[in-house]
């Protein structure tokens, strides 16, 4: 009988986390896709919300969009096949982690010349950065999602930019178990 039971509780185990797996995948591919169509403010409804003790969601809002299409400066994402790799989901304490890495591809279209520069010369790890024009770069390279389910998240699934221009932010909101892990998965994707 306990086996019976140990059986049907691994069964269900096992079940629950292939569906947090396909819920995770579609909701990588809609961040992506939202990202894209500068639909802002549905991707910060999805955001891990302890990025917001560190910086207010509407600061967040207004700082992206002014990336996206301001600031003397267009965001433009080209379509580019997602080639998404998921992580296992990993548990961290009482979080549960999955990471996941895609590849991304966008121009940058500046109005100042010295904005493009500037943004020539900021290094991007993982990234090729190219001058396509005298006002336009390209920007391609591997990014990574990490989804985050844990007493902020009130047991659903948030998600977090895990690239190495976000280590700062990350480190300010992520306990070190979870750092450790998601690096840990990183190398495991590349």
């Amino acid at each position: 009988m306990k086996r019976y039971l140990f059986l049907l509780l691994a069964f269900a185990t096992q079940s629950a986390f292939a569906q947090d797996q396909t819920t995770i995948q579609k909701d990588f591919q809609s961040i992506v896709q939202k990202t894209s169509q500068n639909k802002i403010s549905e991707v910060l409804d999805m955001t891990y919300p302890r990025l917001f003790e560190v910086m207010p969601k509407a600061q967040m809002q207004a700082m992206a969009s002014a990336t996206m299409g301001g600031m003397g400066m267009k965001s433009i994402y080209e379509p580019v096949p997602l080639n998404l790799k998921m992580s296992k989901i990993e548990k961290v304490g009482a979080a549960q982690i999955c990471l996941g890495a895609y590849d991304q591809s966008m121009r940058i279209e500046f109005s100042q010349p010295a904005m493009m520069d500037i943004m020539l010369k900021t290094p991007m790890q993982g990234k090729v950065v190219a001058k396509v024009n005298d006002k336009t770069i390209s920007i391609k390279g591997r990014d990574y999602l990490l989804a985050i389910k844990d007493a902020y998240t009130k047991g659903t699934w948030k998600y977090l930019r895990y690239d190495a221009e976000s280590e700062a932010l990350n480190s300010k909101v992520l306990s070190k178990a979870i750092i450790a892990k998601a690096d840990q998965l990183k190398v495991n994707l590349k």
